[in-house]
This record gives C-alpha cells, sequence and structure tokens, in this order.
C-alpha cells in the first residue's frame, strides 16, 4: 500500500520582551508620584486663596480698584494646572509589567502630558502667581496673603523641572520597540495508518521572521529569546 504524506505547517506569533523588561519602571513612577504630590499642593493651595479672597479679605481691598488682581485669582490657575499635574503623574503611576500590552500607550500618553506640563501649563502656573504675590504684596504690605501664590510658583517651578526631566527619560531612555515575531514549522506527518497512529518523519523545517510593528523586517539580536528559534526532536 501507497503511504500517503503531507506537510503539518503550525504557526506562532509572538512579541519580543527585552526592551520592556529593561524598562525603567521605578524612575517612571517616582517622577510621576513627584508630580502627582505637586499637583495635589498646588491644588489645595489654590482652593485656599479662592477661599481667603472670597471669604476672609476685606471688601475694600478686594474690591480696591486692582481687577488684574481679581481675574487673576477668580481664574484659579492653581487648581486647573494642578488637577493637569496630577492626571500627569497618573499616567506613569499605571505602567507596570503587568499591564505591558499598553505599556507604549501609557508611556506615549505620560510623554505628551509631560511635553504640555514643561512648555505650557508650569510656566502659566509660575507666571500668573508670580504676578498675583507681587499684587498683593503692593496692595497688602503688612499682610501675608501674598506667600500662598509665591508658594504655588515655588511648586509650578519644580513641577517644570520634573515634568522636563519626564520628557526627557521618555524620550531618549525609555524606548519600547513592538518587534513582533513569527515562527513557522512545516512537520511532514504519515497519515496512512489512521488519525490515531499518524506517522511523524524526523525531516522538520522552521522558517521564522521578525518584524516591526510596521511590518518592516528588522535584524535579530544574538541570544534573543523569543526570536531563537529551536528544533524539536520527532521520533519515528
Amino acid at each position: 500500500m501507497e503511504e500517503k504524506s503531507k506537510l503539518r505547517y503550525t504557526e506562532i506569533d509572538g512579541v519580543e520582551t527585552t526592551d520592556i523588561e529593561n524598562f525603567p519602571y521605578s524612575a517612571i513612577k517616582a517622577l510621576g508620584a513627584v508630580q502627582i504630590g505637586l499637583g495635589v499642593t498646588c491644588l489645595v493651595l489654590g482652593l485656599l486663596d479662592v477661599f481667603l479672597y472670597l471669604f476672609m479679605d476685606d471688601d475694600q481691598l478686594a474690591t480696591a480698584g486692582d481687577s488684574t488682581l481679581m481675574t487673576l485669582t477668580i481664574a484659579s490657575s492653581p487648581i486647573w494646572c494642578g488637577l493637569w499635574f496630577g492626571v500627569t503623574g497618573c499616567m506613569a503611576a499605571c505602567m507596570n509589567k503587568r499591564n505591558k500590552s499598553n505599556l507604549y500607550y501609557f508611556k506615549m500618553t505620560f510623554l505628551v502630558l509631560s511635553i504640555l506640563c514643561s512648555a505650557l501649563f508650569a510656566p502659566v502656573c509660575f507666571i500668573i502667581n508670580i504676578a498675583m504675590a507681587i499684587l498683593r504684596h503692593e496692595l497688602e504690605p503688612t499682610s501675608y496673603r501674598w506667600m500662598v501664590p509665591i508658594l504655588v510658583a515655588f511648586f509650578a517651578f519644580n513641577e517644570l523641572v520634573f515634568a522636563i526631566a519626564s520628557a526627557s527619560i521618555c524620550c531618549c531612555c525609555a524606548p519600547i520597540r513592538t518587534t513582533q515575531v513569527r515562527v513557522i514549522v512545516a512537520r511532514q506527518v504519515d497519515n496512512s495508518n489512521g488519525a490515531s497512529g499518524t506517522k511523524k518523519y524526523p525531516d522538520s523545517m522552521d522558517i521564522f521572521t521578525v518584524t516591526d510593528r510596521y511590518g518592516r523586517p528588522l535584524m535579530q539580536k544574538p541570544g534573543s529569546s523569543i526570536a531563537r528559534s529551536e528544533m524539536i526532536e520527532l521520533r519515528d
């Protein structure tokens, strides 16, 4: 009886995790925690400033002809900027090894928010509160109310520094390359003995290609754990 044989193909897809394992989780989380703390501090000081201005200041001083001070105080820049600082830090806090599939998106979100903090929100908060401190000190020289916006400006400057550091680390020191690996294994089998008695030939081949997320071929790293294909010994 003539034996019938055919090739059976097995296709395996995977993702190389070398860059993900080397990702600086601790540094990113530490920067995120600092940004959350700075955001909460600015938010609390902003609420305190608005409360003191509305309920504690003398009516004559609150309406002493300086509409700029009133506008800047009611605008509550520390509150809105503090919320942005906190959200930025939360993006870093969400990064962990258990959630590798979304690590790239959290990293890019944290990078964009940090850039916006360093280019827009932190400088605006710093400049506005410095102006408020100067106006308050000129309006009430004997009062210490100007210390509140000075503190907000101080924390906003710190946020500017940490936002620049966060963006630099995300951009230069924490690369994530989503390398996809596809392995195709072809085995020759003999179905002459039926489904239960399938005979396997030792001749087999494995073909693997490595591509990035855009489908372009990449050079494989020597010793890469997932890109290395091992031959399986098949018995007759």
